[in-house]
């Protein structure tokens, strides 16, 4: 189990930060995306809520627990829910032709906090 966790957190960590520095060598963009910048977005947003939902998971059967967990699942989902409503609003004015070079500079601010807040999150799961 705890190989297992150690796997998902290195992953995690790997995609979010690699996201932000643009180390993303032969990146194949996902099928309907409306581009690159959008397809790691998701990427980043997958990879986010797999971590969150594993984490939601094993502390309602009680595999993990305490306050601080708690706290931390709360956070986790907070800049994660921030970071894909951001994500909506940016597709939504790509697809339009608008300018989207605020909602760029948004979401790359918020992805190291989404990755801080997973890392954070598994630290206490370990």
């Amino acid at each position: 189990m705890v190989r297992k966790r150690s796997l998902v957190t290195i992953l995690s960590v790997l995609i979010l930060a690699s996201f932000s520095t643009g180390c993303w060598l032969h990146y194949t963009s996902h099928p309907g995306a409306l581009n690159t910048f959008d397809s790691k977005t998701y990427d980043s947003l997958l990879t986010a809520q797999a971590a969150l939902d594993k984490a939601k998971a094993e502390y309602a059967d009680g595999t993990i627990s305490g306050d601080k967990v708690k706290a931390a699942i709360n956070k986790a989902g907070e800049v994660y829910n921030e970071l894909r409503d951001d994500w909506l609003a940016y597709r939504t004015l790509e697809s339009s032709g608008k300018d989207t070079a605020s909602m760029i500079a948004t979401i790359n601010a918020i992805i190291p906090q989404v990755s801080q807040a997973i890392t954070d999150l598994q630290a206490l799961v370990k």
